[in-house]
């Protein structure tokens, strides 16, 4: 079939940003993204998960966490992070995305311990703000455990 050149029309796309696109960010952008080495320990360490379905969604959601604590929002080392249930598994597993969060070590144990004394330990080496103080415990709400009584300075 030949068509005649002058049927042939290009149309610029309208309202389209022309600086930024999914594929080529600014280096603005550069300070938010996520270290590859972590994400590389990510993919080889999936043993250290129960299900393959967890650890796929662990990554995603340090991902999407920017590698940051999604309490604290302080920068996570591999050896200072873990995923943890939003709502504990109780009978059949729920590892959906939706259900887990990245914490650093000290937070996740804030929010899964019971123990006076350790949570006396763990509130000395932080401070938190209001809605730090409200996230750790509306994660301990969902474990079934008491609310922590925050000083506040």
């Amino acid at each position: 079939m030949i068509l005649p050149i002058g049927y042939v029309q290009y149309e610029y796309p309208r309202y389209k940003r022309r600086e930024v696109n999914k594929y080529l960010r600014k280096e603005s952008d550069w300070a938010n993204m996520v270290s590859f080495e972590v994400m590389k320990h990510f993919v080889e360490d999936r043993e250290n998960y129960p299900t393959l379905e967890m650890a796929d969604n662990a990554l995603s959601r340090y991902i999407a966490q920017r590698g940051k604590c999604a309490v604290t929002h302080n920068p996570l080392a591999l050896n200072n992070m873990r995923c943890i249930h939003i709502k504990p598994v109780e009978g059949v597993r729920n590892d959906t995305y939706a259900n887990l969060i990245i914490l650093e070590k000290g937070i996740a144990n804030l929010v899964m311990t019971d123990s006076e004394r350790r949570i006396e330990a763990i509130l000395k080496r932080y401070s938190f703000k209001k809605d730090a103080r409200d996230k750790i415990n509306t994660l301990r709400a969902h474990r079934g455990l008491e609310p922590i009584q925050f000083k506040t300075t």
